[in-house]
């Protein structure tokens, strides 16, 4: 069950990706996609569990780097007020 949601989710992911660079959209993109990804299933999955955890270090990093540019904002504000 759960190896079948992870293909249809990689098989949307790809359509996602199939929109993007070759601009073909909708049912059309994800009919291409469970075309090309017919028979590879597992490599798919694999592909998902991937490109989750990069995408949760990119926001892990965005979220660090948000975190330090509001810190150095405020640690500027207060330098600002006393030097004022």
């Amino acid at each position: 069950m759960v190896n079948s949601v992870l293909g249809m989710q990689s098989c949307w992911e790809q359509s996602i990706v199939i929109s993007i660079v070759d601009e073909i959209y909708g049912t059309e993109a994800l009919m291409l996609s469970a075309y090309l990804s017919s028979g590879t299933e597992s490599c798919g999955v694999c592909l998902f569990y991937q490109g989750n955890l990069i995408k949760w270090a990119v926001w892990v990093i965005y979220f660090r780097d948000c975190k330090k540019q509001i810190l150095e904002n405020e640690v500027g504000r207060e330098f600002e007020a006393i030097d004022g």
